[in-house]
């Protein structure tokens, strides 16, 4: 098998299908589907049963009860079933561009150096026909960690093309609610050398606009699991690369921004 393309979903039946439409569009062989449901009440079950007979290698899992409920959990137990030698996270109501798979693979399969094939997404609020904004403001870096630390570039869940390989351990931390995407992406930029990235400047990835999530329930603690992811990153920096000095005074600003958020939004909510 190629690449693996790790779906976590919860109650997500009326969009998944066009999730998973856009994964086998790419037409590519050497390719799985992996679904792992966070324990859906509504009829995804159903539907799979259905979609497995369309599409090969589409592999519906349960999560497996041991482990704690939430997407962190789906995606690290997606990748240990993971049988591609790249892998590619994809949300449940995303969707991948046509054929934008192809390039990134060609990239990855040309130099075995490679870990990472970095690329970009747009917002679309529901009809792709009418795309929004870019996910970043730039595609391009001379320091991408530095940039990445300062919000000028990033990446959605779905951009990178990763080689399996890379990731030693389970990749999503459970520590934080919110913001586990960024501290990944952020650690692995961490333990990345400079021959390891390609930067793809393209878009291969849309993100749904107006679908209920996590992101979206501003609160406090919202905030208060930015600063933390944040604050994770800094120890992990500090342990990895503590001469980092410059980059460790952006996360610290970061923290104190995130927590100073926190308490404002607290006390206009009092």
């Amino acid at each position: 098998m190629l690449i693996s393309i790790i779906i976590p979903t919860f109650n997500r039946v009326q969009l998944i299908e066009e999730s998973i439409k856009s994964v086998y569009d790419q037409k590519i062989c050497k390719l799985e589907c992996i679904v792992i449901d966070d324990h859906s009440t509504d009829d995804t079950k159903v539907v799979f049963e259905s979609l497995s007979k369309k599409y090969e290698n589409l592999i519906f899992k349960l999560r497996p009860l041991k482990l704690p409920k939430g997407t962190i959990s789906c995606r690290n137990y997606g990748l240990k079933l993971a049988s591609g030698k790249y892998v590619k996270f994809l949300d449940s109501d995303d969707i991948l561009i046509l054929d934008s798979l192809k390039e990134q693979i060609k990239i990855l399969e040309s130099n075995d150096k490679l870990a990472v094939c970095l690329a970009y997404g747009r917002f679309f609020d529901h009809s792709i026909g009418k795309l929004e904004e870019w996910w970043s403001r730039k595609t391009s870096s001379e320091d991408y960690l530095k940039d990445y630390f300062k919000q000028n570039i990033k990446w959605p869940i779905g951009g990178p093309l990763w080689r399996k390989s890379f990731f030693k351990k389970e990749p999503f931390n459970f520590s934080v609610s919110n913001g586990q995407e960024w501290l990944m992406h952020a650690k692995a930029l961490i333990d990345l050398q400079s021959n390891q990235i390609h930067n793809l400047p393209i878009d291969v990835y849309l993100a749904r606009r107006g679908h209920d999530n996590i992101s979206k329930r501003i609160n406090s603690s919202y905030y208060i699991n930015r600063a933390k992811s944040r604050w994770l990153c800094l120890l992990y920096l500090l342990k990895r690369k503590p001469l980092f000095i410059s980059h460790s005074i952006i996360l610290i600003k970061s923290i104190s921004w995130y927590l100073l958020l926190s308490v404002r939004i607290r006390f206009y909510k009092v």
